[in-house]
Order: C-alpha cells, then sequence, then structure tokens
C-alpha cells in the first residue's frame, strides 16, 4: 500500500476465460461522450473471481451503484461526505446525523458505512425505477439544503481550493459511469481499514480505525451483514425540484 498504485477498469487481456465479463460503451465510464470505444468490465460475482483479483493486488474494489443488467437504475442514491483538512471524520459525523435528520423529515431511511478513511457515505436505497438523473438532483438537494443551512461547516462547492476547512457533499458520485468504494473492501492505508457498514448508534461512537482486515471477520459473525437492507429495501424519491432549499 506504500508503493505506486493506479486504477483500473479494463479487465486485462490475460484474465482467465472463466472470469465474467460486461462489455459497456466507454462513454458511459467516464473517457468521453459519443466514443466508440467500450471497456470489458469484471463481474466479482464469484469467490474465485474475487481471489484472483487480490492475487493481483486489487486492494481496493469500487463498483458501480448498479447491476450490469440494469445499467440505468441505481441501486441506492449515495451521500458522499468528504471532510478537507483540517476537518476529519468528528466533522463528517456531524454531518452524517444532520443527512439522518433531514432524511426522517422526508420519510427516508438511510444506512452509513465508513469509507475507511475520514468519510462517511449514506446510502438511501431505491425502488428500482428511479434514474440517475432524479438520484443525482435529489442528493444535489441534499447537498445544497444542508450547505445553505450550515454554511460555515458544510460547502457543496466544486472546486477543491473554494471549500475551506469545510466537509464537502459530494452529489456527482450518482452519476451512470462514477463508481464508489464498495461495502467490506479494503483501503490501501497502512492500517489495513475497511469500508464497513456501520448502524446510526454504533456511528455515534465509532473511529475508522477499528474496523479493518483483522477485525472485521470477527465483526461479521457478530453482528452479520448490515449493508443488507440497501439491496432489500425499496423507496421512492420525492421530487427534488418540489423540495424547499431553505426551511
Amino acid at each position: 500500500v506504500e508503493g505506486q498504485g493506479f486504477y483500473q477498469k479494463r479487465c486485462p487481456s490475460h484474465a482467465p476465460s472463466w472470469i465474467r465479463t460486461h462489455r459497456a460503451p466507454s462513454g458511459e465510464a467516464g473517457h468521453g461522450a459519443g466514443a466508440k470505444e467500450s471497456i470489458e468490465y469484471i463481474l466479482a460475482d464469484e469467490v474465485a473471481t474475487l481471489i484472483w483479483l487480490a492475487n493481483h493486488n486489487a486492494i481496493e474494489l469500487h463498483p458501480w451503484l448498479a447491476t450490469a443488467d440494469r445499467p440505468d437504475y441505481p441501486l441506492a442514491t449515495v451521500i458522499d461526505i468528504d471532510p478537507m483538512p483540517p476537518t476529519g471524520f468528528t466533522e463528517a459525523r456531524r454531518t452524517a446525523f444532520r443527512i439522518k435528520e433531514l432524511l426522517d423529515s422526508l420519510g427516508l431511511q438511510g444506512f452509513p458505512k465508513l469509507s475507511g478513511a475520514t468519510g462517511i457515505h449514506i446510502y438511501i436505497p431505491l425502488d428500482g425505477k428511479t434514474t440517475f438523473r432524479r438520484s443525482r438532483a435529489f442528493a444535489q438537494w441534499v447537498a445544497d439544503f444542508l450547505a445553505t443551512h450550515f454554511p460555515k461547516e458544510i460547502t457543496n462547492v466544486r472546486a477543491v481550493r473554494r471549500r475551506g476547512p469545510r466537509v464537502y457533499i459530494d452529489p456527482l458520485q450518482n452519476l451512470p459511469h462514477k463508481t464508489i468504494v464498495a461495502p467490506y473492501s479494503p483501503r490501501a492505508l497502512p492500517v489495513g481499514s475497511v469500508s464497513a457498514p456501520v448502524t446510526w448508534e454504533e456511528l455515534a461512537d465509532a473511529t475508522p480505525d477499528e474496523f479493518t482486515l483483522k477485525s472485521m471477520p470477527r465483526r461479521l459473525k457478530q453482528v452479520g451483514d448490515l449493508f443488507q437492507p440497501v439491496l432489500q429495501l425499496r423507496q421512492t424519491l420525492p421530487d427534488p425540484a418540489r423540495l424547499p432549499v431553505r426551511l
């Protein structure tokens, strides 16, 4: 993890024939709209495939928010909470609970996951009919609402140099070509941290260094898979155009 790393989306040509893949236009993968080239993505849907990836030092796994058979409909909207230095996990946690309060007021359930670093991801399960356009618009509304009500602590400004020492809420993860670190994926950090789903009760006291490659097997036996509700719960987002930015 202390060496030079890189991100790769394309399945390498030397991959064994039993690894399943999914071909998608490169425009969808963020290489320019209208491009004729396509990318062969690995479907990491079997233990053997995960082991093959691990043997290639693929430390982090960053999947789409949609499945390969329904690429236009995300499984969830993700609110990505990213604290800008010198802010950190404490400020990210405070922002997460403000988002929870906002979701509660709309009758929506959100499920927190630690990024494995200083950030937090809140997953809002969807009904299978919600498009990426609607999902992204709702995430943008959440970012706008929080930045409006807590301008000294939270920002929705894309330009890094203009964010200042605030918590950035990134709505742009909710696009068809975007990826976000998978639940239970290790992070490329010396501590061996893992992007761990947690309960809201745990989030009140949890710290990222509690959830590592060494501690996660025991934790899964104790609490089970806390990410399952994200794959099972069905929710319909309100129309962001009808929601106020100010109360």
